[in-house]
């Protein structure tokens, strides 16, 4: 069995390269061949993105590779993904694919051209005991494992199931139609589950998916309370209980939540990301602001970026617009093409109207083509004194059924619909909780 580790998120460090070689060779049971991109840098990436998705390309046409292991998550995976399903070559049948965190844009558009996709270690958490967390090594070894028995395509094998769930769980809200997105998740969560009711994550992400789906709040609110006590030592439930609460507007336990992942992970840049945003949610905007540097510290580059610049958006709500519109500046940049709407808000807000208005024309653009949230565009309408536009934006918010259609009550952006008798009844209409003790426990 020849497998091929390719890089299409961040660069793998050579000494876990060295340790999951030696791992293997040990076995002997199987070849491990690593792309020389894997060790490419560039940023927060390993290369650019031509050199991660040429790699992967490469390894997919390859007819003596059996297996493909992504070498770790991060960032930077979604920027390839929907050239890596283009043209797909014959020889990518018939592999398998492997992975879990970032590379799960990849995985999902495989699943759904039906390559054979697994959830698993990546040989990056070889690393993974340095920091007394679950021994890596032993990770890596049962990644080999799995890999052996993926070829054996069981169909019951329910943690393919679960990677998969979470794979759509990561594409809701920002790259795909959430309704859509989680519809997929929790039909695979709930396939999981019929075939191992323990699997990890799986009763956290069909709780998420009913929340956003079906706003069944008091219900689901508990199912995700539940799971998250079920698996203290899951980070990616810890997470999705974190950004519930927090959006919401119960920050404090919603910290409590996001702080467990970051322990449990204190190299997960998602983790981090998730308690900037709870801070920001929280309104601590001090706190945000002063512990950002030991945040970044943590992630592989401090240029990663995700949804919105916390940092930026902190500034802005203490009215500090300069610093705001530099941190701007550089998150646009991590960004690449796409408009940030944060971005439009903190130029509205600091007067710039023209400028605001032409990063709104530039997102209006960019979803002719992209999925965009629709509640960025109530954002960038409220920041503009729009509140009819901002109105008629957040109906289409509804019937996305995004995740982010929670905060409408409780995040700064949305501070100055608060009076208007709409959102009143808006929320109303989905029974939406607010504040620190809903629902009710």
């Amino acid at each position: 069995m020849r497998i091929a580790v390719v890089a299409p998120s961040c660069p793998l460090k050579r000494e876990a390269a060295e340790r999951v070689e030696a791992i293997v060779a040990e076995r002997g049971n199987c070849e491990l061949v690593i792309h020389p991109q894997c060790f490419l840098s560039e940023g927060h990436f390993a290369g650019p993105d031509e050199a991660r998705l040429g790699a992967l390309r490469e390894v997919m046409a390859d007819r003596s590779v059996d297996a493909v292991w992504f070498a770790r998550g991060g960032y930077g995976s979604n920027r390839i993904a929907e050239a890596a399903l283009a043209d797909m070559p014959e020889a990518a049948r018939g592999k398998t694919y492997m992975g879990y965190s970032d590379a799960g844009f990849i995985l999902a558009g495989f699943f759904n051209t039906g390559l054979d996709v697994a959830w698993g270690p990546m040989p990056q958490d070889v690393l993974r005991g340095d920091h007394g967390l679950e021994n890596g090594e032993a990770a890596v070894r049962r990644a080999v494992d799995l890999y052996r028995q993926s070829l054996a395509k069981d169909p019951s094998y329910a943690q393919a199931d679960a990677a998969i769930a979470f794979a759509y769980m990561s594409l809701a809200d920002s790259y795909m139609p959430s309704h859509i997105a989680y519809d997929s998740s929790r039909t695979a969560a709930r396939r999981a589950l019929a075939s191992d009711s323990l699997v990890a994550d799986a009763r956290a992400l069909v709780a998420f998916a009913n929340l956003a789906l079906d706003w069944n709040f008091e219900t689901n609110d508990l199912e995700l309370r539940t799971a998250a006590e079920r698996e203290p030592n899951s980070v990616q439930t810890q997470i999705l209980y974190a950004v519930y609460l927090c959006t919401i507007g119960r920050t404090g336990e919603g910290l409590k939540a996001a702080q467990a992942a970051m322990t449990l992970d204190p190299l997960n840049p998602v983790a981090s990301w998730s308690r900037e945003e709870c801070l920001y949610k929280a309104r601590s905007y001090d706190q945000l602001i002063a512990e950002h540097a030991q945040t970044v510290a943590s992630w592989p580059d401090p240029r990663f970026f995700y949804w919105d610049s916390f940092l930026g958006a902190a500034y802005r709500e203490k009215g500090q617009f300069a610093q705001a519109l530099a941190e701007y500046e550089r998150a646009q940049q991590a960004a690449g093409d796409t408009p940030l709407y944060g971005y439009a808000v903190t130029l509205a807000r600091a007067g710039e109207i023209a400028k605001a208005r032409a990063i709104l024309t530039r997102l209006q653009a960019y979803s002719r083509d992209h999925y965009v949230n629709p509640i960025t565009f109530v954002a960038v309408y409220a920041a503009l004194g729009d509140r009819d536009q901002a109105f008629a934006w957040l109906e289409r918010t509804v019937a996305d059924r995004t995740g982010w259609l929670w905060g409408i009550a409780t995040w700064p952006e949305f501070d100055s619909l608060q009076q208007d008798p709409r959102l009143g009844q808006l929320i109303k209409r989905i029974g939406l909780p607010t504040g620190p003790s809903a629902p009710p426990r």
